[in-house]
């Protein structure tokens, strides 16, 4: 893949993957979102994570399709119990 298009799928990843999560800690007198820390550390670490880890699983040459399944069953599973 060369430099440009490594660049192009970065910016589409950061505006057009919109993963968050809701997940809350609460410590003696303080609630801390998990979402607000990863922003800290870096905007948009989520959805990097998420591109990251499915350009893994294809070079180690999953299935397109069953990716596309897997990915569509864990995230309806995760916005019904929460974490997404």
């Amino acid at each position: 893949m060369s430099i440009i298009g490594m660049i192009v799928v970065g910016g589409m990843v950061a505006t057009m993957l919109p993963v968050t999560t809701p997940i809350k800690f609460s410590m003696v007198g303080a609630t801390v979102k998990l979402q607000t820390m990863f922003n800290q550390i870096m905007p948009g670490l989520l959805p990097l994570a998420l591109t990251l880890l499915i350009f893994w699983m294809i070079r180690k040459k999953f299935s397109i399709s069953k990716l596309t399944i897997g990915l569509l069953i864990v995230g309806v599973l995760a916005h019904v119990v929460g974490i997404l």
